[in-house]
């Protein structure tokens, strides 16, 4: 499978930090809960009776913007008077062009023609009979009031609210229509416009606790312009000098309830304090957490003073040590150093710098080696049979393939773990059946291996002469042993090319690739993919010339479950195969 070298890898643990607080409940007022607030233009689609024509515009509808602000933009579109543009309906704006008392043809005979604040005529510096529209109320004519003059009355005057008050197209009597829309206290709407706090049962959203007191029963004031808090008042709040626990208080004021530095849990001297939530303030008590390690009362650290405490001191490589209740915590701790890392179908495998083999993920088939199937998320040390760490021989590789890994030592041999239903394990053994701890591989003669590499359910290596040998699964030639042999569970010599040596390989799905010296790359195995490289879709039961690159010369090679990739001397990336 494919394998990654690194320099170190840093394993990640989690901190998990537990703590406390005490806090009263409240209810906050929030801006999207269809509800018009204190402050609120509007929220959602309550619009506390405001419309485009309420606001002087000539249509369109409001929209309430995500901070609870109006969206004038609809109204815009549709104008108003004021706006400099001549509408429908307007016979002017801010200036009357060429028309005059006498050219409006209403039986004027002189005067001054204006332009209203209605965008209307005004006619009532023009001089003769007038007409209804003329914005001039005249009694005389039976007029009720005339566009803008309403006789000098409000809302107010016909028991509603707000402004609003306008005149009939026909001057016969009085639009109430907006001020009706303004509603009424007990109306059950919070009307903004007319300083609302409340309406009815409607306390947008407010409690007792809002408002400082403890419990429920907040009511509507009987003009809506303020709460009625009598029943609040009865449960009590944080500052009546009543200690109520049962709403989280511990003191209020100078009512302690008892409390010392010495029943709270610290050493001694000092005084306690009631602060302004009703919480006890000890901070004057010599305790824990009076920036001061007192070793006597079996303080190791003070807040951020951990003296010379380290990570290390448990065998972790990251992180940093933190002091909780005067004490070494060393959960912020984290990681182990490697030197080396392997990653195969779902486990993984490293080295670290004393040459100790660590595995992690999937152990379904033992192939973390630990002696047992359970998987882990973090990495746990290759264990031998008797359940201590493998240190038969410290190793210098490890990789991870499809459901086994293999070690290879200092000394140039090599163990493998996991499956061996295909002889990956180069015991001598095939069979159903997996070890969870390292197994000796079945060394050729005085052969002593240089590097090695397991693949899906196969593995190879190459020894200290340069030549390849390799085991386990041959179903399509991965071996290369220039036969079709189904399964070889003992490391059997790879068919040479004459005058040909290799220096490193890779193990694939069901193919090998390996490196000359030179650089130049050879595959063989399954080719179905095309990922021996060698310009044809045949498989290979022997080592096959893979087509190089003009002047390119091959560092490193990586074999994938049907595609290849090589590092040039350049550090380009090349790859054949599966795409």
């Amino acid at each position: 499978m494919k394998t990654t070298l690194v320099s170190t890898l840093l394993i990640f643990g989690q901190l998990i930090g537990l703590g406390a607080c005490t806090s009263r409940s409240s209810t906050t007022e929030s801006c999207g809960d269809n509800v018009m607030d204190p402050g609120e233009e509007c929220d959602g689609v309550e619009f506390g009776g405001k419309s485009c024509a309420y606001l002087g515009y000539y249509g369109g509808t409001l929209a309430c913007n995500d901070d609870c602000t109006l969206n004038i933009g609809p109204c815009e579109a549709q104008g108003q008077c004021g706006d400099d543009v001549l509408q429908d309906g307007e016979d002017c704006e801010g200036s009357v062009g060429n028309a005059t008392c006498i050219s409006l043809g209403l039986n004027f005979t002189g005067g001054t023609l204006s332009c209203g604040d209605n965008c209307r005529y005004d006619t009532s510096q023009c001089t003769g009979i007038g007409f209804c529209g003329d914005s001039n109320w005249q009694s005389s004519l039976g007029e009720s009031c005339d566009g803008t003059d309403v006789a000098g009355l409000s809302c107010s005057d016909f028991d509603l609210r707000g402004p609003g008050l306008a005149c009939l197209p026909d001057c016969s009597d009085f639009d109430l229509s907006v001020c009706e829309s303004n509603g009424e206290c007990g109306d059950g709407v919070i009307q903004d416009s007319v300083a609302e706090v409340c309406d009815g049962t409607n306390l947008g959203g407010n409690e007792c606790a809002d408002l400082g007191f403890y419990g429920s029963g907040l009511a509507c004031g009987a003009g809506c312009m303020d709460f009625d808090v009598s029943a609040c008042e009865s449960n009590g709040m944080c500052g009546d000098s009543v200690v109520q626990s049962g709403y989280g208080e511990l003191c209020d004021g100078g009512n302690l309830n008892g409390a010392t530095c010495i029943t709270l849990g610290h050493y001694g001297p000092g005084s306690v304090v009631c602060d302004s939530s009703c919480q006890l303030d000890d901070s004057a008590c010599d305790r824990c957490g009076d920036g001061v390690i007192q070793g006597s009362r079996g303080e190791e650290c003070e807040g951020t003073d951990i003296g010379t405490a380290a990570c290390a001191d448990r065998y972790l490589t990251q992180g940093t040590v933190a002091c909780l209740d005067c004490e070494f915590d060393y959960a912020g701790c984290w990681g182990f150093a490697f030197d080396s890392l392997s990653v195969g179908r779902l486990h993984g495998c490293a080295l670290n710098g004393d040459g100790f083999a660590l595995c992690w993920g999937d152990d379904s088939s033992g192939q973390m080696g630990n002696s047992t199937f359970s998987a882990s998320a973090t990495p746990v040390y290759v264990l031998n049979f008797s359940h201590a760490v493998f240190s038969t021989a410290s190793f210098s590789a490890v990789r991870s393939g499809g459901k086994h890994t293999c070690g290879m030592t200092t000394t140039g041999t090599a163990y493998c773990w996991g499956d061996m239903t295909y002889g990956q394990l180069g015991n001598g053994i095939i069979m159903v059946t997996y070890s969870t701890s390292p197994e000796p591989v079945a060394m050729p003669g005085s052969v002593q291996f240089a590097n090695l590499d397991s693949g899906l359910y196969h593995s190879c290596a190459v020894d200290t002469g340069g030549s390849a040998w390799c085991w386990g699964s041959n179903s399509v030639g991965q071996l290369g042993a220039g036969v079709a042999t189904l399964k070889l569970s003992v490391p059997t010599a790879v068919v040479m090319p004459p005058g040909v040596t290799f220096a490193t390989l890779a193990a694939g799905g069901a193919h090998t690739c390996a490196l000359e010296p030179s650089g130049s790359a050879w595959c063989w195995g399954d080719n179905t993919m095309g990922c021996l490289g060698d310009g044809t879709l045949v498989s290979q039961l022997a080592p096959a010339a893979t087509i190089m690159p003009p002047s390119v010369v091959f560092t490193q090679i990586s074999a994938g479950s049907s595609h290849t990739c090589a590092l040039d001397a350049a550090g380009n990336a090349w790859c054949w195969g599966n795409n």
